[in-house]
């Protein structure tokens, strides 16, 4: 991992022990979660981190490609608040930062988003379902799930997503989906 990482590494664990920014209370699971964020992914580009947390897995994405247009949003005014206070500290200027339900802010940001990233948010359908109204047509969700997840195709309420690929990482697996409009 480079500087950055190791210290976004550092805080997230510091500030893990104050809020529960995530699940992982170990330092090397908390590093493989990092890693784990570092997959294939385009170098620009407009992307939501669904349910960020403390920044994952968007925050290392972003840190290793710094031209992206990253937003954050979590329901949790604490863990926005934290991750706040981090990308202060690794000196990331104004990244957008949404604290609320995702549907508070899908009208302003509606078709707004070339990707979606998530981890940990939920079934994959109610998280496609709350990334929809934010991803432009055929925009990517990139979804961390258990470890030999197998995507299939979503459809739903006007919208459907095409099972496009499955990475596999040393947690997980993240399953790339891909928005078409209409129920087509």
């Amino acid at each position: 991992m480079n500087h950055q990482l190791e210290r976004y590494l550092l805080l997230l664990s510091t500030y893990r022990k104050k809020v529960n920014l995530t699940g992982t209370r170990d330092v090397e699971e908390l590093r493989s979660l990092i890693e784990d964020s570092l997959i294939p992914f385009p170098d620009e580009g407009r992307v939501l981190d669904l349910g960020t947390g403390g920044g994952l897995p968007g925050l290392p994405l972003l840190l290793v490609h710094p031209r992206l247009q990253m937003a954050f949003l979590d329901k949790s005014r604490k863990k926005m608040n934290i991750l706040s206070l981090i990308l202060q500290q690794l000196d990331i200027p104004f990244p957008l930062l949404l604290t609320g339900e995702a549907s508070r802010f899908s009208p302003d940001y509606a078709c707004f988003f070339d990707g979606v990233v998530s981890r940990g948010m939920g079934e994959t359908e109610f998280v496609l379902e709350q990334a929809a109204p934010f991803l432009k047509e055929g925009g990517r969700a990139w979804l961390w799930k258990p470890a030999g997840f197998v995507p299939e195709d979503v459809r739903g309420k006007g919208y459907s997503f095409l099972a496009e690929e499955r990475l596999d990482c040393s947690l997980c697996s993240v399953a790339v989906y891909r928005k078409r409009g209409g129920e087509g």
